[in-house]
């Protein structure tokens, strides 16, 4: 989704790649292409042989590509070697397919990543935002701040092509030196209207493009009515 017309240049998925075989992988990008009618896939894994692979596979089969790394409850030296070597096979893919490969530096580090809220894990942190969150909030912005002009500048050095991040809606991040804003925007309840106005409000105020990085609901009855985010899935 891009500002200011809203119009849907980039209609895609995530995909977390996991341990499938190359066929399997296959057959799930021509799924996502023909009847999910996506242009973009978002792939997310630690393990970079797959991630590369399925990045290929997807190439191959017409869609672009958003590569996105994820490595849990890590502190940032092991975020910055593990972006360096994605950077490296990204800009690998760039060349053989210019103009279809977006890389993110990661997602979410207040809640992915050790040392923006406290707590080891993605758990323990995910609790401490929901009942505490409001007390870390400069916190999380001065670290987010140091984090990321780091990680973008690993990427930078790598890969040429553009670059974001995927923010949650509760950080504040500064997007001025990224290619596009990604934030990952969630509606709560049945508030139709205000997901709307949030949505426009963003891409309103952005003078670059703007992909909403992650939305939906849980997969259960009365999911799409719930309290809908990163904690539902």
């Amino acid at each position: 989704m891009t500002s200011p017309g809203l119009s849907l240049a980039v209609r895609g998925v995530s995909y977390a790649t996991g341990n499938h075989a190359p066929d399997e992988v296959r057959r799930i990008m021509q799924a996502i292409k023909r009847d999910l009618h996506c242009t973009t896939v978002m792939l997310i894994d630690s393990e970079l042989d797959a991630l590369t692979d399925a990045a290929r596979t997807a190439l191959e089969e017409g869609l672009d590509v958003w590569v996105r790394p994820h490595l849990p409850d890590q502190r940032l030296p092991a975020l910055l070697a593990h972006l360096r070597e994605t950077a490296r096979r990204a800009e690998e893919l760039r060349r053989a397919y210019p103009g279809r490969v977006t890389l993110l530096v990661g997602s979410e580090f207040s809640l992915t990543s050790r040392g923006v809220v406290p707590g080891p894990r993605t758990f323990i942190r995910l609790q401490v935002i929901l009942r505490w969150g409001r007390f870390f909030n400069d916190r999380t912005t001065r670290r987010l701040a140091k984090m990321l002009p780091q990680l973008l500048a690993v990427a930078r050095a790598s890969f040429a092509g553009p670059v974001t991040y995927s923010a949650a809606f509760w950080e504040e991040v500064d997007w001025a030196d990224f290619d596009i804003v990604g934030v990952s925007l969630y509606r709560f309840g049945t508030d139709h209207a205000g997901y709307e106005a949030r949505v426009r409000s963003l891409a309103a105020s952005m003078d670059k493009p703007v992909v909403v990085t992650e939305f939906g609901c849980g997969a259960q009855s009365g999911g799409d009515v719930r309290a809908l985010g990163p904690f539902v899935s």
